[in-house]
């Protein structure tokens, strides 16, 4: 042959090939040029009206009124923040509880309970004690003599009803009532709710949505102390579930193996 074949095309086919597309890209080039608007940047700045920066790289926060806030930073420390805020970290701080003495997995205050911000219930991590929950009470500073341990064996999840009862799920999955006096013994005086939990919300302090182990979606009542308690079965192969504000927990949203629901009492 006088020349060379690539793949069975002659070259000069192959380089005419290459010309027109070529020529293709060019020009399609330019009509995006000329009809495609200038996008921003990703990572353009935006105006906000009004804003100070509180922290940096928390890893959890709980606004308690609109001048204090509870921030776990980075370093696993427990900080109660007030107002003013705008300088990190911020200048009127107080240290509840440090990383040098636990290693705090989460924390919950008892302002949503209709209590004071003065009370915080702590999560250690579970290389420490096992996973212990104490009950901290202010004034914060004094760390830990204002500590009250409640459990050695809880899992990371809790609720507190009141500053004398709490829901606590310890590292078997069983779901325990736990009443003060606390910090005489471990665990304090408690009644088994459940068991197999996977996880569970409070509506009331008789009234529970509990998951257990097998996907299946309860609302548990009391009294409790029979295991499992007296309820109401509400949907099966629940990932999960969360209810609709407002409603007076009479509609939930439901997530099964595919579609997401909304589930309407009495259940």
């Amino acid at each position: 042959m006088s020349h060379v074949t690539l793949f069975g095309i002659s070259r000069p086919a192959v380089l005419r090939r290459i010309g027109m597309v070529g020529m293709s890209v060019f020009a399609l080039s330019l009509i995006l040029s000329v009809f495609t608007p200038n996008l921003p940047a990703f990572a353009s700045t935006h105006n906000f009206s009004s804003r100070v920066q509180v922290a940096q790289r928390p890893d959890a926060f709980q606004a308690l009124s609109s001048t204090e806030v509870a921030i776990l930073d980075f370093s696993s420390d427990l900080w109660l923040a007030h107002t003013p805020f705008g300088t990190v970290p911020p200048s009127n701080r107080t240290l509840i509880a440090s990383h040098n003495t636990l290693n705090i997995s989460s924390f919950q205050f008892l302002s949503d309970q209709a209590l004071s911000d003065t009370e915080v219930l702590v999560q250690q991590g579970s290389s420490f004690n096992d996973g212990a929950l104490s009950l901290y009470r202010a004034p914060f500073g004094a760390v830990p003599s204002n500590r009250t341990l409640i459990d050695i064996h809880a899992d990371g999840r809790s609720k507190a009803l009141s500053d004398t009862q709490i829901l606590v799920e310890d590292n078997q999955a069983n779901l325990w009532l736990e009443s003060a006096p606390f910090g005489s013994s471990f665990p304090p005086a408690r009644t088994q709710i459940d068991t197999s939990v996977l996880d569970f919300q409070t509506l009331s302090a008789t009234q529970i949505l509990v998951r257990g182990g097998d996907g299946t979606l309860w609302l548990e009542r009391a009294p409790f102390g029979n295991v499992p308690p007296p309820r109401s079965q509400i949907d099966t192969n629940v990932l999960a579930y969360q209810v609709v504000p407002g409603t007076n927990a009479t509609q939930i949203l439901v997530e099964d193996l595919f579609t997401l629901w909304q589930e309407f009492g009495p259940f």
